[in-house]
C-alpha cells in the first residue's frame, strides 16, 4: 500500500511557530527548515512527502515542482491556493488508486480537512503531524544512540599489537613516493 502525506506548508510552519521574525528572508529560513524536518522524518517512516507552498499572491504563472532529496516540493502559480492544489491531489491520486493508497493530508485549516476528507483522504492536523515528527525523531535518536561506553575512535577498538602493525605499515610504505 502506498502511503502519501501532502503538507499544506505555511500552515504548517505558522501553526508549529516557525517564523522567528516577518520578512521574505524568515519565510525562507522557515521553509527549508520544514523541508529539512520533513527529509528526516520521510527516512525513518518511509511515506512518500510532498509539501505545498502557496505562490496564490506572486506573480508567478508556472508551478514549480522540485524532487528535494527524496520529498517534492510544490510552488503553486499565480492565483492558484495550495488548498486548491491539494484537492487536485487528492482526488487525482485516490482515482487511480483507491484500495492502494492512503493519503494523510497534514493542515489544521478545517475547511481543507472537511474537504480532502470528504474525497477520502486521512486527516492530520499540523499539532499531530508535530507530534508524530518530534516521537519519530526522539525513537530514531534512541534507535540509533551512541553509546558513551563503547570505543569511538579505531584505535581504541584495535589491540595493542594490529596497532603497531598499523603504525609499521604507515612507516614503511609509501615513503618512496613522498620523495
Amino acid at each position: 500500500m502506498a502511503d502519501y502525506i501532502i503538507i499544506d506548508g505555511y500552515n504548517i510552519i505558522n501553526t508549529w511557530g516557525m517564523l522567528e521574525r516577518p520578512g521574505k528572508a524568515a519565510f525562507e529560513q522557515a521553509r527549508d527548515r520544514l523541508i529539512d524536518i520533513m527529509h528526516n522524518y520521510r527516512g525513518f517512516t518511509g511515506y512518500d512527502i510532498t509539501i505545498v507552498f502557496d505562490a496564490y499572491r506572486t506573480d508567478s504563472k508556472k508551478r514549480t515542482v522540485e524532487k528535494n532529496g527524496n520529498i517534492t516540493v510544490v510552488y503553486t502559480k499565480k492565483n492558484e491556493s495550495a488548498d486548491v492544489y491539494i484537492e487536485r491531489f487528492v482526488n487525482d491520486v485516490l482515482e487511480d488508486a483507491p484500495k492502494k493508497t492512503r493519503i494523510w493530508v497534514a493542515t489544521s485549516d478545517h475547511l481543507q480537512q472537511t474537504i480532502a476528507s470528504a474525497k477520502g483522504a486521512l486527516i492530520i492536523s499540523a499539532m499531530e503531524l508535530k507530534a508524530d515528527v518530534e516521537r519519530t525523531t526522539k525513537e530514531r535518536n534512541t534507535r540509533f544512540e551512541i553509546n558513551d561506553n563503547r570505543p569511538n575512535h579505531i584505535f581504541e577498538r584495535l589491540s595493542g599489537d594490529k596497532i603497531d602493525r598499523l603504525k609499521n605499515i604507515a612507516n614503511n610504505s609509501g615513503d618512496d613516493d613522498l620523495r
